[in-house]
């Protein structure tokens, strides 16, 4: 039909069986009044898998739109009315989260996310690990969509980060206290890992249901910027730091450290190696920076100094063993 293209589509191998619909809706919502009739007509009998993706000419909340005239609430709802009738569900996306750009700058900059993919609850049974991603626009004011479906491919798991922020609301004080017990004995640095792990899981669950997905919209502004960044000062910051780190001559003789005498006599030696008190392990935290992650975990040093009373006594054990050899 003029809105939508419908595939039926069987896997020559593993004879899965999936209805692909591809969408380019009008711009006119009264002549969407069309596509979602016929949407609404194929979900009543789907069985199989079914995706539904492209241009749907309209978006689903305020968020995915930038710049522009408001947006028009009575077009949202009655998309959001007719993909829900027909037990459709957003797919989701990896990278930026606008799929169409109208090509101007600063006040006359708007950005929408036009392109979308919709499935049923067959498709993501079938396809568990099924993932799109917005590719860069070239040639066109839309993105392209990257569809991976294979039926092999595992969830993804996402990376974690302790934001600092967090440390300010009442509640997330009693998750650290609530998460930072085990029921078990064993290497003090096991422990230690094995509450960081839990406490992970629970701080990102409630940080989504108080403050909502807080990446997506730190992605949202982070795209505005950079679009709309200047070319000629971007080639300026980079020639600047290229200046700055070109080594012009490398040194190669260290010499100079066969002149330099020991500093440290034996009984500095013996304090050096001596154990290291819970006061000294106490400044050695509150001196972290704490807008820095210590590793790989994603625990900034505004979590272990705000949480200090709670995870004291393990960061302490962990500290010794390791002076003793551990």
């Amino acid at each position: 039909m003029t809105q939508q293209l419908t595939l039926r589509l069987m896997h020559s191998e593993t004879h899965v069986e999936l209805n692909l619909t591809l969408v380019y809706a009008k711009c006119d919502r009264t002549e969407r009044i069309e596509l979602w009739d016929t949407l609404y007509a194929m979900a009543s009998d789907m069985t199989v898998p079914w995706l539904v993706g492209g241009d749907f000419n309209v978006i689903w909340d305020e968020e995915e739109k930038y710049g522009g005239l408001p947006v028009s609430l009575i077009e949202v709802d009655e998309f959001r009315h007719y993909i829900n009738t027909c037990n459709l569900t957003d797919l989701g996306f990896k990278g930026s989260i606008f799929t169409w750009w109208n090509g101007r700058s600063e006040e006359d900059c708007i950005f929408k996310r036009l392109d979308r993919c919709f499935g049923n609850n067959e498709l993501q049974q079938t396809f568990p690990g099924l993932e799109i991603t917005h590719l860069s626009k070239i040639g066109s004011d839309h993105c392209p969509m990257l569809l991976k479906c294979d039926i092999e491919t595992p969830p993804i798991k996402k990376s974690f980060r302790f934001l600092n922020f967090w440390t300010k609301h009442e509640t997330f004080k009693d998750v650290v206290k609530e998460n930072w017990n085990v029921d078990f004995s064993a290497n003090p640095f096991y422990i230690f890992n094995y509450k960081l792990k839990k406490l992970k899981q629970a701080l990102s669950t409630g940080s989504k249901a108080t403050y909502g997905d807080i990446f997506q919209k730190i992605a949202i502004h982070e795209e505005v910027v950079l679009i709309e960044e200047d070319h000629l000062i971007a080639e300026e910051a980079i020639k600047f730091y290229k200046d700055q780190f070109t080594e012009t001559a490398v040194p190669n003789d260290f010499d100079i450290l066969n002149h330099v005498s020991s500093m440290v006599y034996r009984d500095q030696h013996e304090r050096l190696m001596s154990l290291p008190s819970n006061e000294e392990v106490k400044r050695a935290v509150m001196g972290l920076n704490e807008d820095s992650a210590g590793g790989l975990d994603g625990f900034a040093g505004a979590f272990y100094q705000t949480y200090w009373e709670i995870i004291e006594e393990d960061v302490v054990r962990m500290v010794k063993v390791f002076f003793c050899g551990q």
